[in-house]
């Protein structure tokens, strides 16, 4: 009997600046497929259209719609994956066989300053070119329509949660610092400050998800928020770190065997540690005040220095003696 090789896959996007930046991709799954040494390098659309066939959902991706060169180039990418060695199981895996149709996932987390330090023991399998979360989390999502509308299935998302928060956010704040009060310092995170509440927000709401869907697409943007309002090396976002670290790890060793995950983190690319000062209102009515006095004062300077040049030659000219000279007559 076949044995679905997908598993738990780990995406994982290496901090770059550059607009393509490739991406390192991580697999782990039930049987050890082993790293490969080949550092392939792939597109997005070859990566969504592999999703495809390993969910099993091939016959409907648009890759079939495409431009001829964009459905060449992501049907060319996927041929070079399939002979990788360490993805061959993917590829001929049978995603609605009984012993393989497991539960299905695919979790995005953007703003990811340090891929290694969430999971060192994990080595890349192979590497998108793009580093855009929301280029991935519509992926998952197409993903997930083709796969819910092929089975009939179940299916759940948690996605932009800073749009979506409500009420309850003090619950959940207090709730968050409570069960990661053993793990980190939960002191540095402001429960007042809007970045800090929508990494929390998510925090809880993947706690809360519901086990029994047939298909979970999560999207966190927190972490990346975190890094914008604190820059990476703040202490909150160490601790938040830590938090996503201990999540993806009991993800990994709870659910291998029961579902099938995809995870992707994208880098966060600022070029700043931390984020710009906000430029606050400025006062048009003293800048001008300063101007105008200024331009007063020279006015007065000006008009100073004028009237003692002036006075200062009448008093040579009054000192001066003056005498009239008186040509000889000519004859």
């Amino acid at each position: 009997m076949k044995h679905l090789s997908l598993g738990f896959a780990f995406g994982l996007l290496s901090s770059s600046i550059g607009v393509f930046a490739s991406s390192p991709v991580y697999f782990n799954t039930p049987t050890d497929m082993g790293v490969s040494s080949q550092r392939s390098a792939v597109s997005l659309n070859t990566f969504s259209t592999w999703m495809a066939h390993v969910m099993g959902t091939s016959d409907s991706h648009s890759v079939f719609y495409w431009k001829d060169t964009h459905r060449q180039e992501a049907l060319e990418g996927v041929q070079a994956l399939w002979t990788n060695p360490a993805l061959k199981s993917l590829a001929s895996a049978d995603p609605f066989d009984d012993v393989t149709s497991a539960k299905k996932a695919m979790i995005i987390i953007a703003g990811v300053d340090n891929p290694e330090a969430l999971l060192p023991d994990q080595a890349p399998s192979f590497y998108v070119e793009d580093n855009d979360a929301q280029d991935f989390t519509n992926v998952a999502l197409d993903t997930m329509t083709d796969y819910a509308s092929k089975l009939n299935v179940e299916t759940q998302k948690i996605v932009n949660v800073m749009a979506s928060m409500d009420t309850k956010i003090d619950q959940m704040v207090d709730s968050f610092k409570t069960h990661y009060a053993s793990l980190v310092d939960t002191s540095a995170f402001d429960a007042s400050n809007k970045a800090d509440q929508t990494f929390m927000a998510e925090i809880e709401k993947v706690r809360g998800m519901d086990q029994d869907r047939d298909f979970d697409v999560v999207a966190l943007t927190g972490l990346e928020r975190l890094a914008q309002e604190h820059g990476t090396q703040a202490k909150v976002y160490k601790e938040a770190q830590r938090v996503v670290s201990q999540w993806i790890s009991n993800n990994f060793q709870t659910q291998q065997q029961q579902q099938t995950t995809t995870l992707v983190m994208t880098p966060y690319t600022s070029t700043l540690n931390k984020r710009a000062i906000p430029v606050g209102k400025i006062d048009a009515v003293s800048d001008f005040q300063l101007l105008f006095w200024t331009g007063v004062f020279l006015i007065l300077i000006t008009f100073g220095i004028l009237t003692f040049v002036y006075q200062l030659g009448n008093v040579d000219n009054g000192s001066a003696v003056l005498t009239s000279t008186v040509l000889p007559k000519q004859d």
